[in-house]
């Protein structure tokens, strides 16, 4: 039998101080890993050892973190692996003209802002925070996560 719904308020609960204060320093985290990974790339364009990228990874949700303290590239089948990301020939096709070419602040950007802009096109959303997740130059291999804001 299907009971009808309350007719009593529902209450959802308030985001307590602890959930605040983790998702501070998340975010902090988050800071932090960006301004490393940025500084790697400029220290390298500007001693001239700048490496090309080989190999790119497009990965769905939150996981910059745990990306960037892998102390090697993670493992992918081809030139682009995309996890938690509908395939997407846009993407692909777009992708194509950053490898064998070296990564610098400039190519980090457009790379970034290249996967936004073909991500955004087939969703019609604007809302994604597109960003550098891990750089290897040693494997050449670039991790760019896909976040949805809230």
């Amino acid at each position: 039998m299907i009971k009808p719904p309350t007719k009593s308020v529902i209450v959802v609960p308030e985001v307590t101080e602890m959930e605040k204060q983790d998702r501070i320093v998340a975010e902090k985290e988050r800071q932090l890993i960006d301004a490393m990974l940025r500084r790697q790339i400029a220290l390298a364009h500007a001693t001239g050892k700048a490496g090309e990228i080989k190999r790119v990874i497009l990965v769905s949700g939150a996981g910059d973190a745990a990306l960037s303290q892998a102390t090697s590239a993670p493992a992918t089948a081809g030139r682009l692996e995309l996890i938690g990301i509908e395939p997407n020939a846009g993407v692909t096709k777009q992708l194509d003209s950053f490898f064998g070419s070296p990564l610098t602040p400039e190519s980090e950007q457009r790379l970034l802002q290249t996967v936004k802009m073909q991500l955004t096109a087939d969703k019609g959303k604007d809302n994604l925070n597109v960003r550098l997740a891990g750089w290897w130059p040693e494997e050449g291999v670039v991790a760019v996560s896909v976040v949805p804001e809230r």
